[in-house]
């Protein structure tokens, strides 16, 4: 059985790597032949440093964040060229995360501790959530959707403080924190649990 799939996008100092992403039933601890997995196409970014990609399995839209110019990136998963930018106030747009849930694309801002609500079909920012702090040294640093349960998680830094901020997708407000040993620059997320 072959599996048609999105492509598979890196993220890359000077910009992106599409690769195709074919998978026919067999022993996952094989290799898969080299004509499965290759690089499809090298896709250049705005001058800035990318600090993140999310894509949109059901818009087909792909999402760069970078850390210092004020803009994300949109791109079609079927071009793989640039469709749109959206500015966004104050640099440091560290992580980018996408609900296809509810079509909603959530920026965190690492300078100022906010988080960006975009509507996924307009691109527009429909919201600017404040991820509670408790000092200037306040920073947001990764950002996770659950579409099944339409929860956001943000990692921040403050100061010497770690935590996790959740925030109801619903209403795009949050609704707890949970405390953390140490910063977390990057979360994953897994459906089966």
């Amino acid at each position: 059985m072959r599996v048609s799939l999105l492509p598979v996008v890196f993220l890359i100092s000077l910009g992106l790597i599409a690769c195709d992403r074919e998978a026919e039933e067999a022993d996952l601890n094989e290799e898969p032949p080299d004509e499965q997995q290759r690089i499809t196409a090298s896709i250049p970014l705005l001058v800035g440093t990318p600090s993140s990609v999310a894509v949109d399995p059901v818009s087909e839209k792909i999402y760069v964040a970078y850390t210092d110019v004020d803009v994300l990136s949109v791109l079609s998963t079927d071009s793989l060229e640039l469709t749109a930018t959206v500015d966004l106030p104050a640099g440091g747009l560290h992580s980018v995360a996408v609900n296809p849930a509810s079509d909603k694309v959530y920026v965190a801002n690492s300078t100022d501790g906010t988080v960006y609500v975009l509507d996924g079909d307009t691109n527009e920012v429909i919201k600017r959530l404040q991820v509670p702090n408790g000092s200037v040294t306040h920073h947001a640093t990764a950002i996770i959707t659950d579409p099944d349960t339409n929860r956001i998680y943000v990692s921040r830094v403050d100061g010497q403080e770690y935590g996790m901020t959740v925030i109801d997708g619903d209403r795009d407000v949050a609704v707890g924190k949970v405390a953390l040993n140490g910063p977390a620059h990057a979360m994953a997320f897994d459906s089966t649990t």
